[in-house]
């Protein structure tokens, strides 16, 4: 009996023996998905917010026919023949463009009526171009002989004054980073507008322009009105929408600067902190993160340049064969960019914009770095982007390009002697994509909104998971805490109808709430699965039904998502049907 038990035994610790290596390999897997399940974590929520940076465009409508200048009318019968019309003073449109567009009057008899209506034609044409000073009018002349001289006068700006005086010196960066080189020019409501944009893009800017006459013949004096608030904007925000391996609840602090260097620069700085317990619940308890983001923009006309950063690190653990293992990381993403407008016109506007990333990543386990996790990528991205206003609503359009880089000491695939051909690639392309379009509308006296958002990306190579694209979560396909799929070829469809109901009517209760908002939703994503590729692929169909609460100083989201359709079992750790909830107060 006794050797039977010592046999039992014996046993018992020879087998324990030689699984400890396979237990310790199971448990570096875990913690190696563990850091790239964050890393696609923060690149989607980083993702996911960037789109949401991208302001719609502004617009100034072009005014209709009726409110053109007239030019005296004419019930009169006598007329004259017009074989040509002849433009003086015209050199902002071509000739042959100008041409096209009174061609209806020419080789025509013409009586007064019609004339007015060459010269508001001329006019038309140049204001859907921009040019909203200028003048047509008819020199006197002999239309004996049937040709038709029209003088043009463009208009050009004299002089810009800010609320109707001269600019002060100190605010003349505000002037010259907004309307750069304009006084001499052609008063092009383009470059007016895109000035607007630039002071209006500070959340404590509101600038509205008139244009007066000049001194001279054609010359107009652009008067600009800023009105100004408080140049600073402190918000507190919590929610419940972290991860399990970083912590559920995430509480932040931002605080954002405008013309700290009269130039319209704009500044923001904000701390996450991510923790378990609750949103306020402050511990070194695992697990927990924090996150440290700053941005900083500049304009000058038509351009923008800017610098973004990001450092964030996090502690957690995984089970392991007697007590958890701990592990950690860190990450830092510096990012400098530059921005032009190339073209608008009075319904939408294109820019591109070049950008040149730089970040690292570093994860432990017990406090040994895993270099399979961990490394640097320098990515140059080059975006183009578009915003319209269209059938009532609002329209944009991106599509990047991304490119890894072997610079900077960035990861280098020629470098690695021990690659594969489905490794990771540092030197790698992507596309991204995305396509978004808001139109608020009524029916039956009440106000609705509704907002879709198409967004994807496409590879043909093997990713790091910092560049790959998670499906799953409130960045994404809302009904579920953490992404289920991820992978190299991917994209989701977002859709949200609102019922816009007005909030308390009083001055106090607007600042709480002015907007209530009760909404429904309905997300659909995919991704590519190539298992080679370090892609887990599947489809998934997520339904949200919750209400939003907007006010000047308060807003507040609470909402209940889950997974309608999932093309894979689901697991166990990742429950879907989550309650959500966030609320921002602003100072």
């Amino acid at each position: 009996m006794r050797c039977s038990s010592f046999s039992f035994v014996l046993v018992t610790a020879f087998l324990c023996f030689f699984s400890l290596p396979l237990f310790a390999q199971n448990i570096r897997e875990k913690a190696i998905n563990q850091s790239e399940s964050i890393q696609r974590q923060q690149t989607q929520q980083q993702r996911f917010q960037q789109l949401h940076r991208r302001k719609a465009m502004r617009g100034i409508s072009l005014p209709d026919d009726d409110s053109l200048a007239l030019y005296g009318t004419s019930t009169g019968k006598t007329c004259l023949l017009i074989k040509s019309i002849e433009f003086v003073g015209a050199q902002l449109i071509s000739h042959a463009d100008l041409h096209d567009a009174i061609s209806l009057w020419e080789g025509r008899c013409l009586g007064i009526a019609e004339i007015n209506k060459v010269l508001k034609a001329v006019t038309k044409l140049y204001m859907k171009r921009g040019y909203i000073a200028v003048r047509a009018y008819l020199p006197e002349q002999d239309l004996s002989g049937g040709h038709l001289k029209i003088v043009v006068v463009e208009g050009v700006i004299e002089d810009i004054i800010l609320d109707g005086h001269k600019v002060e010196r100190r605010f003349q960066g505000e002037i010259i980073t907004a309307f750069p080189n304009l006084i001499g020019k052609p008063v092009n409501l383009r470059l007016i507008e895109q000035g607007l944009d630039q002071i209006n893009r500070l959340f404590s800017r509101q600038a509205t322009i008139n244009l007066g006459a000049g001194g001279n013949s054609g010359g107009s004096i652009l008067n600009v009105h800023i009105e100004k608030r408080k140049p600073w904007l402190l918000s507190f925000s919590s929610d419940n929408l972290g991860a399990k391996a970083t912590g559920l609840y995430q509480t932040r602090v931002s605080l954002s600067f405008d013309d700290l260097l009269g130039s319209n620069d704009q500044w923001s700085f904000s701390y996450q902190r991510s923790m378990d317990g609750g949103p306020y619940h402050f511990s070194k308890n695992r697990p927990n993160s924090d996150t440290v983001m700053g941005s900083f923009s500049l304009p000058y006309g038509t351009w923008t340049t800017g610098f973004d950063g990001t450092w964030s690190q996090y502690h957690s653990s995984v089970k392991g064969i007697f007590s958890d293992i701990l592990t950690s990381g860190k990450s830092l993403s510096l990012t400098p960019w530059i921005s032009r407008v190339i073209d608008r016109d009075q319904e939408g506007k294109t820019w591109l914009t070049g950008r040149l990333t730089w970040k690292y990543a570093d994860n432990f386990i017990l406090g040994s770095r895993v270099d399979i996790t961990s490394r640097k990528l320098a990515i140059a991205t080059f975006e183009l982007d578009h915003a319209r206003k269209w059938l009532g609503g609002e329209l944009s359009a991106h599509i990047g390009f991304h490119k890894g880089l072997a610079i900077l000491g960035a990861y280098d695939d020629k470098a690695q002697e021990n690659s594969t051909k489905n490794a990771p690639k540092g030197q790698f392309s992507k596309l991204s994509f995305s396509l978004g379009y808001v139109r608020p509308f009524s029916l039956h006296q009440f106000n609705f909104r509704y907002k879709t958002l198409f967004s994807g990306q496409l590879s043909p190579d093997t990713l790091f998971s910092s560049e790959q694209m998670s499906l799953g979560g409130s960045s994404s396909v809302r009904g579920v805490r953490e992404a289920i799929y991820y992978g190299n070829n991917a994209m989701f469809w977002r859709n949200e109808l609102s019922l816009l109901l007005p909030g308390f009517s009083s001055q106090r209760g607007r600042k709480f709430m002015s907007q209530f908002a009760p909404y429904v939703a309905l997300d659909l994503g995919s991704a590519a699965n190539d298992a080679s590729k370090n892609s887990f692929g599947g489809s998934l169909v997520g339904a949200t039904l919750g209400f939003h609460a907007t006010g000047e100083i308060l807003d507040m989201d609470l909402s209940y998502s889950n997974i309608l359709i999932q093309s894979t079992p689901r697991e166990k750790d990742n429950a879907t049907g989550v309650f959500q909830m966030r609320a921002l107060l602003r100072f």
